[in-house]
């Protein structure tokens, strides 16, 4: 994608989903070998302790992550979100994702 070859750090990273700048992150750290699979419970589990930060990792460095993911955020509730543009099946389906996000009965709540 041509977003992918502009400079940027990893909050504009996740706006487009720049596969190749995290390619090169995971290289860097070099933490991870093989491919990565989880299941949809397995990545709901993740999500919900990084809300609430209890994720093994400082407490800054994840709340750093909550700030980078917010798209949107009101009196006592935001909304947070990555795109996943890599792997939509067209351009026009991504907006979907967020409709559908908004949508969600919990969507609105989350911890503060």
């Amino acid at each position: 994608m041509r977003e992918w070859l502009e400079p940027m750090g990893l909050r504009g990273a996740m706006k487009v989903s720049n596969v190749p700048l995290y390619q090169e992150l995971v290289r860097r750290i070099g933490l991870l070998r093989g491919p990565l699979a989880i299941s949809a419970v397995e990545q709901t589990r993740f999500l919900s302790d990084l809300a609430h930060q209890k994720l093994p990792f400082p407490r800054s460095a994840q709340q750093q992550v909550v700030e980078i993911t917010r798209v949107d955020s009101g009196p006592g509730w935001s909304l947070h979100a990555k795109t996943g543009w890599q792997n939509a099946p067209g351009a026009d389906d991504a907006p979907k994702r967020q409709q559908l996000g908004r949508a969600s009965p919990n969507a609105m709540k989350s911890p503060s």
